[in-house]
């Protein structure tokens, strides 16, 4: 409901809570303050973050639910940068879709859990598509593909390309 990204981080017996992306509310109460906003730190704006997972490199990457898109947050030097990744550019507002492709032409519907694999791709549970989309580098750009489920969902076990589901809510990576 704040509409920031958070770090909690220990130092010795010590623990300290920061907010690394989104503006932080000056008096204290809940931040109202949402957007589709790339950017250093503060200046950044989601709407709805939800899910949230990190590489092997240290990069974050969110489910920008309400902006139905997937964002990254990568750490330069004592900040962190957000970029969007795959989903609708800020410039042209949010457009929510089920279309796969590169990054910035790519659509969502909701995405509500992304989760990185250990060979660097990405999965997003979209809640609205019924859809498990898969987001990996194509000659180093980030490029969505569908990878199960689908848009009239459902409940049925197989294959990928033959499973269905109901809006998930959640989503796990075998670690191998």
């Amino acid at each position: 409901g704040n509409h920031v990204i958070r770090m909690i981080s220990r130092e010795g017996d010590e623990w300290t809570v920061s907010t690394i992306a989104g503006p932080q509310p000056t008096d204290g109460s809940t931040n109202k303050q949402t957007g589709f906003v790339d950017g250093i730190g503060a200046s950044a704006r989601f709407y709805f973050p939800r899910g949230l997972t990190r590489d092997a490199a240290g990069n974050l990457y969110v489910a920008d639910m309400n902006n139905s898109a997937i964002r990254m947050i990568s750490q330069v030097g004592d900040s962190w940068q957000v970029t969007t990744i795959a989903g609708s550019p800020p410039s042209n507002g949010v457009v929510t879709g089920n279309t796969n492709g590169p990054g910035p032409e790519a659509r969502f519907n909701l995405p509500v859990i992304v989760v990185s694999s250990s060979t660097g791709e990405l999965y997003v549970n979209e809640s609205l598509n019924k859809t498990i989309r898969k987001i990996h580098k194509v000659d180093g750009e980030w490029h969505v593909s569908y990878f199960s489920g689908g848009v009239a969902g459902g409940h049925s076990d197989g294959q990928p390309e033959d499973a269905n589901f109901f809006a998930g809510i959640n989503l796990a990576v075998d670690p191998q």
